[in-house]
């Protein structure tokens, strides 16, 4: 059970700064928005080639939809320096100490860490980027299963293995491609 509001010593709000110079991109943005009002997915992928503004579109995104995710905002890179990924089970250990896990109660097994993130995450209304994920396995233990919480990811990859997830495709030539992968 997430931590009421109340208790929490900051608000959880990891996202990182919007990009004030943002451009572009607008249809792809008032689409996902539109959608997002209507039915609003359980994860959306970004993918596109690299430095093609899949995370300054992510964020943009997520704070543009903040007030729809009040019990807050949970933010994690996946890729390290030197082209080594952060382990989805340190990744976990984060969130879970956010959310108000104490740290000698995180289970030590990825697969218990996920099991306890949905847990806590089951009755939240909350929002999870995700920079920069290698493949589908990686991202999956990251997951929440409550139709309340919202996941947005970025990866070079299009991530069709993860099931009921939304995507959208940019490229340099802003075409735009929003749907199911």
């Amino acid at each position: 059970m997430p931590i009421p509001r109340s208790q929490r010593r900051l608000p959880l709000a990891q996202l990182p700064p919007d990009t004030r110079d943002f451009t572009g991109r607008e249809t792809e943005l008032r689409n996902v928005l539109r959608a997002a009002r209507t039915t609003c997915p359980a994860t959306l992928t970004v993918s596109g080639a690299p430095a093609v503004g899949k995370t300054a579109f992510a964020i943009r995104l997520a704070h543009m939809l903040i007030g729809r995710f009040p019990d807050g905002q949970l933010y994690a890179d996946l890729h390290a320096p030197r082209g080594r990924y952060v382990a989805t089970r340190t990744v976990l250990g984060r969130f879970l100490r956010a959310l108000g896990v104490a740290a000698d109660e995180l289970p030590t097994s990825l697969s218990e860490r996920s099991c306890m993130f949905r847990s806590v995450m089951a009755s939240a209304r909350a929002l999870v980027l995700l920079d920069n994920v290698a493949d589908e396995a990686q991202v999956r233990p990251l997951l929440s299963a409550s139709p309340r919480c919202m996941t947005i990811i970025t990866s070079r990859s299009v991530l069709s293995g993860l099931e009921g997830a939304k995507g959208l495709i940019l490229d340099r030539s802003e075409e735009r491609r929003v749907g199911k992968e």
